[in-house]
């Protein structure tokens, strides 16, 4: 379950950088916040992150909920923090990775 979800993150976020024609309604705005465009793109990536919060042990669950907290506030135009979905993907990736290999 967790290769699946590691697989599932690594191609959100490929899709994300990739523009293919025909998932361009990903990238329509669902709602707004704050004068921000949410679209569905950010909301599946929102709910995978949340299940992947669910999966992973203590220490690391509240890291990635800081983490989560800050993306959501960068996201909203509270914290401007540059490439802030890439950092935390990228450490939600290497905390998966030490769980499955029961360094943590």
């Amino acid at each position: 379950m967790l290769l699946l979800l590691i697989t599932l993150i690594i191609l959100l976020w490929l899709v994300g950088f990739i523009s293919v024609p025909s998932t361009s309604f990903f990238t329509l705005p669902v709602m707004f916040l704050n004068g921000r465009a949410i679209g569905l793109w950010d909301i599946i990536i929102f709910l995978v992150l949340i299940w992947v919060v669910g999966i992973l042990p203590q220490p690391l669950k509240g890291a990635v909920l800081i983490l989560l907290l800050l993306w959501i506030l960068s996201l909203m135009g509270i914290v401007v923090i540059s490439g802030m979905g890439n950092v935390l993907l990228l450490l939600l990736l290497a905390a998966l990775i030490l769980h499955i290999m029961g360094f943590v």
